[in-house]
């Protein structure tokens, strides 16, 4: 289940002092999903705004509306496709796009996973370990994948 605590202590990153974020539920307008504005900031993070109408900073969770199942085959015969259920989380965060006018636009930073139906019964461990494996690299990498979505090098 998707419940981050709140607040979040956000990883280390060059330009933030101890970054922290209260999460506040707010409706997703599904029940496929979790939405949480960013309502406070904690630290030291100069220029960045909490969630408001006008600039928008939350984070969504998503699973399928219908969860796919595994449908059986006769015996010994192999699966011609296998059906993939996909959940998202995603933050949102408004961003001034130019200093002279003011003008804002949104980054989206989405994780998407998309997880083989019958790999929670015959191999949950290995599951665990992708999304393991995924959440350290990210937190690993942060600062080089702020640098890359900044210069665009890879």
């Amino acid at each position: 289940m998707f419940t981050p605590t709140s607040p979040v202590t956000g990883s280390a990153i060059s330009g933030l002092s101890s970054p922290t974020y209260t999460l506040t539920s707010d409706s997703s307008g599904t029940n496929a999903a979790k939405l949480y504005a960013v309502t406070a900031l904690g630290g030291t993070q100069t220029g960045v705004s909490a969630h408001s109408t006008d600039q928008p900073f939350t984070v969504r969770a998503s699973r399928p509306k219908l969860v796919k199942v595994l449908s059986p085959v006769a015996s010994g015969q192999l699966r011609k496709s296998i059906p993939k259920n996909v959940y998202k989380v995603s933050t949102s965060k408004s961003v001034v796009i130019d200093l002279v006018t003011g003008e804002s636009s949104t980054v989206i930073v989405e994780t998407s996973i998309r997880v083989p139906v019958g790999c929670v019964l015959a191999d949950p461990t290995s599951l665990s370990a992708a999304l393991s494996c995924h959440g350290g690299v990210i937190s690993d990498t942060l600062q080089g994948i702020r640098d890359t979505a900044a210069n665009g090098i890879l």
